[in-house]
């Protein structure tokens, strides 16, 4: 339709500006970069691991380093697409409930290529905080290690979503933390699936707790 037409190109290009500004005016402390740091210096990709709700701030920091992302094929997918092309990122279209498996296969194929990629355990539509299999499929079938990631900020907005996703206020303290990794092989998958599934969930949820903790204090 045209007027979705319309706001693919008018968001975009409107929003970014604004996202800009509110990112730019926050104080922003990053905490346990030295596994990020080793990783990007070794020069092999890897896998960011972020709750979907906890996104906006660990993606804006890390925005024109040609990081891959899986995006949703619905319509307001197509807005998405868009803004996280102009932000500097590589996409490929899918997720869970249509078209998972060629999103999976694309993503591995980037992984392979040398590109980093970022994925949400939980999305796209949740259980919030419960890690699915897509993240762990990938880092078996590529050998690339997952990056816990997550953020927190002392005011926010929280969205009414299944996801309760996070936007920091303006001049807000906003903490991203890295975890540490978790390496992942297919035996790891066939014979300790729902343990490594565990490991992902709760190592995700642990160092969520520990920035909400901070940013409470």
């Amino acid at each position: 339709m045209k007027w979705q037409r319309t706001l693919q190109f008018l968001i975009p290009r409107l929003g970014i500006p604004l996202l800009w500004a509110l990112y730019k005016s926050l104080r922003i402390e990053v905490r346990n970069s030295e596994a990020e740091e080793r990783l990007r210096a070794g020069g092999r990709p890897f896998i960011y691991a972020i709750w979907h709700g906890r996104m906006l701030c660990p993606i804006l920091s890390r925005s024109h380093r040609q990081i891959c992302t899986l995006v949703s094929l619905s319509r307001d997918g197509e807005i998405i697409n868009a803004f996280l092309q102009r932000l500097g990122f590589r996409t490929v279209r899918g997720s869970s409930s249509r078209g998972g498996a060629r999103g999976l296969t694309a993503l591995v194929r980037e992984v392979k290529a040398g590109h980093d990629v970022a994925i949400t355990p939980d999305g796209p539509r949740g259980p919030r905080f419960q890690a699915q299999e897509g993240a762990l499929d990938l880092a078996a079938r590529t050998g690339a290690p997952l990056l816990l990631t997550t953020s927190a900020a002392r005011r926010a907005f929280v969205c009414k979503s299944w996801d309760r996703f996070l936007i920091p206020l303006p001049f807000s303290r906003v903490v991203i933390q890295f975890g540490g990794l978790l390496r992942v092989t297919p035996e790891d998958l066939r014979q300790r699936g729902q343990e490594t599934r565990l490991l992902l969930e709760e190592g995700l949820n642990r160092i969520t707790e520990e920035v909400d903790a901070l940013c409470r204090g």
